[in-house]
């Protein structure tokens, strides 16, 4: 299953919260689990801003990515960027991707242009 998020999120949640979007639903087979990648593109708005992602599979956190951006030239030389976190689930899991942020910015989220973006992959395998 490959899912593209189409819209920009954004958030200033200090608590993880679910990305809009990106998440999948796994078919429930019998034998099967799946590799789940999501990928995302964000920017910060401000400096000393710490972003945290995870991957939620059924309901428990797995994986993290953690971004802070401590001073300007941080922020304005690398404005945009991309992260990405991989887990496995279990046949009919639902996984999400979540995120919050610390410091009193807002976090973008990017939708896909041209295959780039923020997308949630899952591979089933036996």
């Amino acid at each position: 299953q490959n899912i593209a998020m189409s819209a920009t999120f954004n958030t200033s949640s200090s608590s993880f919260i679910d990305v809009t979007g990106v998440s999948v639903t796994l078919a429930t087979r019998t034998g099967l689990m799946a590799f789940v990648t999501a990928d995302f593109a964000y920017n910060c708005s401000s400096v000393n801003a710490r972003c945290s992602f995870q991957l939620l599979v059924d309901g428990v956190a797995t994986g993290r990515y953690a971004f802070w951006s401590e001073d300007a030239s941080d922020y304005n030389s690398q404005p945009n960027m991309m992260g990405s976190i991989s887990a496995v689930a279990d046949s009919g899991e639902i996984v999400k991707l979540q995120c919050h942020c610390t410091g009193a910015p807002d976090i973008y989220i990017f939708g896909t242009t041209a295959g780039d973006g923020t997308k949630i992959d899952a591979l089933e395998v036996s």
